[in-house]
């Protein structure tokens, strides 16, 4: 089954899509693009509207952009708190970056300590 969309990529004029072999993952669609054979991901806070009803394919056609990542800017020792209030976790993470620490969110083959 196709989908047919207008798509408007940053910083680009708007073109138009069709997608074969396509499934929808959160805030995105992808598929195979009949025009270039080739696998592609699209936003759909960046689909500008859907041809001949494509919309109705779609759990949620429409979304808003996905969030953003964060990258840590500093490269200290790799801590990760589990097991905590949010807020008492929240507050444990930002003083072990103010102390010059990496938080991570899962564990890492760099992980220097675990906090439980």
């Amino acid at each position: 089954m196709e989908i047919a969309f207008v798509y408007q990529p940053p910083n680009c004029p708007e073109k138009n899509f069709v997608l074969i072999n396509w499934k929808e993952v959160g805030h995105y669609i992808q598929g195979i693009d009949t025009e270039t054979n080739s696998f592609k991901t699209f936003r759909k806070d960046r689909v500008l509207y859907y041809v001949d009803g494509a919309d109705s394919m779609l759990e949620q056609p429409f979304s808003s952009p996905p969030p953003k990542v964060y990258r840590a800017e500093n490269h200290g020792p790799e801590i990760l708190f589990t097991g905590f209030k949010s807020a008492d976790r929240a507050e444990l993470e930002h003083k072990a970056t103010q102390g010059g620490m990496k938080v991570c969110k899962s564990v890492t083959n760099g992980l220097s300590y675990l906090c439980a």
